[in-house]
């Protein structure tokens, strides 16, 4: 899911751009095509008109437009755009005909200019295929005038044409190379951007894909914690079915084995509604102003039975009259599943200490004990929903694996942080700070 979610993301991205892309290039091409052929239009038409209102005499007329030596190339020092002109009567017959002699224009090639300008007299593009080697693959463009001069011994009312050609070939291979160029980079440039969305589309898809794996082994450790209760109950439960004719004092063995599982999954839910509580974002907790150190030394006094059962020695190192504003009850939540968890830990006769202070502009909770301790691989995942090490599994304590998670997320909702570190054989201790706009010290008037 998360994969295919990854590529809708990635294609519409990719659809996006390459259509601005496009755009962008398409408008770079088109301006500078219409630019080159404005500029071809204009010097054509310049041609035309000085050709056409200049008379030419049969010695002069070469110097009257641009011409090439007997090479083909332009004489040195000028400008050089080979030009071809044409006199035709309106029936087509060509009056008269001005190149540079290296261009060796065929008859058949007249023809065509001819036949394409008459036919077309907005003017136009002709390829001169039937001529020199200089003409050859090269492209014209035309365009046709009222003749206004008319060479010797032609009536002034003949009703002449003049054709005029320039050679726009380097401008049409200009905007070839430009397309040609456009293209790549826009190749370049959209593999460019596939590249950058692919690595970006990954981490915009990371911590959805976290949260829905963290959402699927949610699901997969609920089921097997209540396999448990649920395998108990069943189990019990046929047992007194299977002697229906018992009485319930024979049967409560079975009963109380009954009752356990129910004991237990009713734990297991009570767990699991605490934490969806916890991580409710969106749930009104009132807020007050409370004795932070009032709430440790009374809490801890409730779980010192536990203590004195394994022997723990409990220390409490409580700094007076700390205030916090927030709620009291995840306050206390947070502290009683720490210490719980801190002596449940805890071997036999060591030690456990509880700090609570203010520092900085910080109020800090530690709560420490000795043990086996966590290993450094498993510190990261110890604030996951149903986590609990390979020692916690081996040694079956009790518990689901919630607490620790619940705890993280009522620190969360009271804008604090909690952090973790441990050493195998060694000391664990969990640590929570919280703002020092949360907390204030508390004068003797105040408590």
């Amino acid at each position: 899911m998360i994969k295919k979610f990854r590529f809708k993301l990635l294609l519409f991205n990719m659809a996006i751009t390459a259509l601005v892309v496009f755009a962008g290039l398409s408008a770079i091409y088109a301006i500078t095509s219409q630019r080159a052929h404005d500029d071809d239009l204009q010097t054509l038409f310049v041609t035309a008109v000085r050709f056409n209102t200049q008379p030419m005499n049969e010695g002069d007329d070469e110097s009257k437009i641009p011409i090439v030596n007997d090479d083909g190339n332009p004489p040195d020092g000028e400008l050089y755009i080979p030009t071809i002109a044409l006199l035709v009567d309106k029936n087509g017959g060509v009056l008269y005909f001005q190149a540079p002699p290296a261009l060796n224009v065929s008859a058949e090639d007249r023809a065509l200019i001819t036949r394409e300008a008459l036919e077309r007299r907005d003017g136009g593009d002709v390829a001169l295929q039937r001529s020199g080697p200089l003409l050859s693959g090269r492209i014209w463009q035309y365009n046709t005038l009222p003749a206004v001069w008319l060479p010797p011994g032609i009536r002034d009312d003949a009703e002449a044409v003049q054709i005029t050609l320039i050679d726009v070939t380097a401008s049409r291979q200009a905007l070839h190379a430009l397309l040609i160029m456009l293209l790549a980079v826009g190749g370049a440039l959209l593999a460019l951007i596939f590249l950058i969305s692919f690595f970006f589309s990954g981490l915009a898809v990371r911590p959805i894909s976290k949260m829905w794996e963290k959402q699927r082994r949610f699901v997969s450790d609920a089921s097997h914690q209540l396999k448990t209760p649920l395998s108990i109950i069943t189990a019990n439960y046929n047992a007194l079915m299977a002697n229906p004719n018992e009485t319930i004092q024979s049967q409560k063995e079975w009963m109380e084995y009954m009752k356990a599982g129910v004991d237990l999954m009713t734990s297991l839910v009570n767990d699991l509604l605490a934490l969806a509580r916890a991580e409710d974002k969106h749930g009104q907790i009132p807020f007050s102003s409370f004795d932070a150190s009032e709430t440790v030394a009374r809490s801890a006094a409730i779980m010192k039975p536990l203590a004195a059962e394994k022997e723990v020695r409990l220390t409490l190192a409580v700094e007076p009259d700390i205030v916090v504003f927030g709620s009291r009850a995840l306050f206390e939540q947070i502290f009683l599943i720490l210490l719980e968890n801190s002596l449940k830990y805890t071997e036999k006769k060591g030690r456990a200490a509880v700090t609570l202070e203010k520092t900085g502009r910080h109020v800090t909770l530690t709560v420490r004990n000795s043990g086996r301790g966590i290993p450094k691989q498993d510190l990261p995942s110890v604030f996951e929903s149903f986590y609990r090490a390979d020692s916690a599994r081996e040694e079956q304590r009790d518990g689901h694996g919630l607490g620790l998670s619940i705890a993280k997320s009522c620190v969360d909702k009271l804008g604090g942080k909690i952090t973790a570190d441990s050493e195998e054989g060694g000391e664990t201790v969990f640590i929570v700070t919280f703002p020092v706009s949360a907390v204030r010290r508390c004068r003797p008037s105040q408590r």
